[in-house]
C-alpha cells in the first residue's frame, strides 16, 4: 500500500480500511500466540501499512481544518474569540 495511493482515497475510505488493517493485525497476533502458522513479515507489514493509513488521516483531517480557519467567516471568529 503506497502513500500516495492512500491520498486519492475519501477520509470514510481511509477510517474503513484502517478498521479492516487493525482486525487483521489482531487476528494474526491471536494467531501467533496460539501457535499457528503465521508469516510474521506479514505482521510487520501490516503494522506499517496502520501507521501509514494513520498519517494519512491525519494529514487530511489536518487540512480540513486548515481550509475552515482560511474561510474569512471563521477567521474572525477564531480571532475575535
Amino acid at each position: 500500500m503506497k502513500a500516495r495511493d492512500l491520498h486519492k482515497k475519501a477520509l470514510v475510505e481511509l477510517k474503513e480500511d484502517l478498521a479492516n488493517m487493525q482486525e487483521d493485525f489482531f487476528n494474526q497476533q491471536f494467531r501467533l500466540g496460539i501457535d499457528e502458522a503465521v508469516k510474521v513479515g506479514r505482521l510487520r507489514a501490516v503494522r506499517k501499512d496502520i501507521a501509514r493509513l494513520k498519517t494519512v488521516i491525519r494529514q487530511k483531517e489536518l487540512e480540513a481544518q486548515r481550509g475552515a480557519a482560511d474561510e474569512p467567516g471563521k477567521a474572525n471568529e477564531a480571532v475575535n474569540g
